[in-house]
């Protein structure tokens, strides 16, 4: 299974409210899926002016899967917080190709939350289901 770049986009947020989203889904990643590795994203370049914001928080989170089941464990994860957390925030996952899949609160019905697995499974390398 190849690793993928979680990001995090909301409409008209700061670097701060950005960063603060960022460390909010590890710790919820971290809580929830012991089976997904989070590996910190090459850090955003500084702009002049700015301090005091880790500015590794607003790279792309990179996940790595210990056990196969850590990919339903990460969907249903990143659902629920975009569901009950933050649904205004837009999450997109991307393989290494490039190909990627995005997680909005718009889109997590039943049969999104089944094609959202399925596209997961995909560009993570573990084929269909």
């Amino acid at each position: 299974m190849d690793q993928l770049e979680l990001s995090v986009k909301v409409d008209d947020a700061t670097d701060e409210e950005i960063a603060e989203i960022n460390r909010e889904i590890r710790q919820w990643i971290n809580e929830n899926v012991p089976d997904c590795r989070i590996s910190s994203g090459q850090p955003a370049i500084a702009r002049a002016g700015e301090k005091g914001l880790d500015l590794g928080l607003l790279a792309p989170i990179t996940l790595v899967f210990l056990q196969s089941g850590a990919l339903k464990e990460l969907v249903n994860c990143l659902t629920t917080y975009v569901k009950e957390r933050r649904r205004k925030v837009s999450l997109s996952v991307q393989n290494q190709a490039g190909k990627s899949i995005s997680i909005e609160a718009e889109n997590l019905g039943k049969q999104e939350l089944e094609r959202i697995m399925q596209q997961m499974r995909e560009i993570a390398g573990a084929g269909p289901a």
